[in-house]
């Protein structure tokens, strides 16, 4: 998937504009990413397209959105995006909570579902659980050995959601077609 962009951006800050509501209008940065990844991973299995665009990453306690843990972090490489980031969400603590209006229109109603969905998963779940559920049940995830190591979209389409090359790759190229195509409109 390509780099993030304003569209892409647009999608995970409702999405975590939704996350941070379900959990009482804010949210801790690990449940964050978990709920953020683990709702691409099901969108991907069941309707072929994620919902962030986002590059991903295995790090010691799982699976993250890579781009979407550098805009946490303060540390996006597009200052534009980040500026966007920081006007629209706070971080204190390691708790992130919306400081102003967020468009959660620009979510799918499936999308929508399987974020709350996905979000009462982790939100019944301890860290530890969460962090040992991750580390079980998802073979692309592997060990960086205190570091981080990408997660291919290949990688999680073949070996993290079983399916064969062939349709890994007609995946991919839709998907890689339907965000440009996107970004074309827009402009």
């Amino acid at each position: 998937m390509a780099v993030l962009t304003s569209k892409k951006l647009a999608k995970i800050m409702g999405a975590t504009a939704v996350i941070c509501r379900r959990r009482g209008g804010a949210v801790n940065v690990f449940p964050l990413l978990k709920t953020l990844y683990l709702t691409d991973r099901h969108l991907l299995e069941v309707s072929h397209r994620p919902l962030s665009g986002d590059t991903y990453a295995s790090l010691p306690k799982g699976p993250i959105l890579s781009e979407t843990y550098n805009l946490l972090q303060g540390k996006h490489s597009d200052k534009t995006l980040q500026g966007e980031w920081n006007s629209h969400f706070s971080k204190t603590h390691h708790r992130v909570a919306p400081v102003a209006a967020i468009d959660e229109d620009v979510l799918s109603e499936l999308e929508e579902k399987t974020l709350e969905a996905t979000s009462d998963l982790v939100a019944s779940l301890t860290p530890v659980q969460l962090e040992k559920l991750l580390h079980e049940n998802l073979p692309e995830w592997e060990d960086p050995q205190g570091s981080s190591k990408p997660i291919y979209l290949k990688t999680l389409l073949e070996k993290g959601l079983g399916f064969s090359p062939a349709k890994a790759a007609t995946i991919e190229k839709e998907i890689n077609f339907s965000f440009s195509t996107r970004e074309r409109l827009a402009h």
